[in-house]
């Protein structure tokens, strides 16, 4: 049984360091989805692959100070100074509404790709089982 428990760790860890190195290049917490990939391996990168890059860190420039702000933002945080406001045009709606019919879709996948990986790793445990019971 001493095998089972060293193979499986080492699993954990090169998942959960694929899963933290895709994170950092989405923009996601490192530290949660290295210990996400640790304990659901396969399911957790599958996951991750399928999520679309955080854009909440997306600023604009405050045109008095010249520093980083919020899109959102209405007062410069630095500067303190009325930030003019940002009209959405109709290229921008019509991005924002295919944005959301992309992430209904990622869910879709999310779904059926968890169900593909819980299987391929319920069978890969199954295997190791067996072979050690042996």
């Amino acid at each position: 049984m001493g095998i089972f428990w060293v193979v499986l760790i080492i699993q954990g860890i090169i998942f959960g360091g694929f899963c933290s190195f895709i994170a950092s290049q989405k923009n996601r917490d490192t530290v949660s989805w290295f210990f996400l990939g640790f304990f659901f391996s396969l399911i957790a990168v599958l996951a991750l692959i399928a999520i679309p890059k955080d854009k909440s860190d997306v600023g604009r420039v405050c045109p008095y100070c010249a520093e980083q702000v919020k899109v959102q933002a209405t007062i410069c945080r630095f500067c303190q100074k009325d930030l003019p406001l940002q009209a959405l045009d109709n290229k921008d709606k019509a991005l924002s509404a295919s944005t959301m019919l992309e992430e209904y879709e990622s869910a879709d996948k999310i779904i059926i790709m968890g169900a593909i990986s819980f299987v391929v790793v319920l069978v890969i445990i199954c295997g190791i089982y067996l072979s050690v019971t042996r």
